[in-house]
């Protein structure tokens, strides 16, 4: 393959009006956006689901779950409330609304029904 060799300095060069005809109408930033894009997004409920706790100025009411009960992991089994079962085997296996999120791991003493941090 032969390809000639030329070289120029690309400022000296004109820009092209091959690709487009000198008429061409350029869109502004109004035209671009529909009516759904101009309205602004607001906070739904339950809408904070990628955060551990409730934003400083919570208005989905994450701030008001929170508030509502803090539980004690080295209370009775028997009372922890879990959806899952699976709240001690760390945060990898907890839910979303888990209350023990951010907390490590513990075993369950069948026995006693205490359970125990695990370090």
């Amino acid at each position: 393959m032969n390809i000639p060799e030329t070289s120029f300095n690309l400022w000296s060069r004109k820009a092209s009006t091959q690709a487009g005809s000198d008429n061409e109408e350029l869109l502004g930033e109004d035209d671009l956006l529909g009516p759904d894009d101009k309205i602004p997004k607001t906070a739904q409920i339950g809408d904070c689901t990628t955060r551990k706790k409730a934003c400083k100025n919570c208005i989905c009411g994450r701030k008001d779950m929170e508030n509502v009960k803090t539980i004690d992991p080295t209370a009775n089994a028997n009372e922890i409330p879990s959806g899952c079962g699976s709240c001690s085997l760390g945060d990898a296996f907890r839910c979303a609304q888990c209350p023990f999120l951010g907390k490590p791991a513990w075993k369950k003493d069948s026995k006693t029904g205490k359970v125990t941090i695990v370090n």
